[in-house]
């Protein structure tokens, strides 16, 4: 059975094997951590999806993560001026998101969403806090409140009668 993450992640090596052929010109430190960034990728990929148990959601962030360095390392390339721009960047942005939400479906599964978050009632749409919504009453935009008024402040610091002057 095909999976769609290995599959992208394979083709985007495919899909960047002229600019691996650049930075082996350019910068062979760069063409190596390219080469083990995009390997990473697949590898862990495949073992998340061998996986039964609790580290899977991790094997698939660690395949999110070297995807990002496979980022990094492109906007580098491209900030030397040995790209005109990043390539594959609709290839990278697809996988990118399958592998975040596999990362993160896989943590919430058979926890239940809350335990995603540190309030149980966080982003629930179940509880919602109604007084944070309300703005309250319209307010007098024409005066200033007093508190923002200088004068009677430093009138009534000095201990002087507050008469405005």
């Amino acid at each position: 059975m095909p999976f769609l993450a290995l599959d992208l992640s394979l083709d985007l090596i495919r899909g960047l094997r002229p600019t691996i052929e650049l930075l082996r010109r350019k910068s062979p430190r760069l063409r190596r951590q390219l080469e083990d960034s995009l390997a990473g990728i697949v590898q862990n990929v495949c073992e998340g999806s061998g996986r039964a148990g609790g580290d899977r959601p991790q094997l698939y962030r660690y395949a999110l993560g070297s995807l990002r360095e496979v980022n990094g390392i492109l906007l580098a390339a491209v900030a030397f001026g040995w790209l005109a721009e990043a390539p594959s960047a609709a290839e990278r942005d697809r996988l990118g998101a399958i592998l975040f939400g596999l990362q993160r479906r896989r943590a919430l599964a058979g926890r239940g969403a809350a335990a995603a978050f540190s309030k149980p009632d966080q982003l629930s749409p179940m509880r919602v806090n109604r007084s944070a919504l309300d703005p309250g009453p319209p307010r007098d935009r024409g005066r200033i409140p007093q508190v923002l008024s200088p004068t009677p402040i430093r009138a009534a610091a000095h201990g002087a009668p507050s008469d405005g002057h």
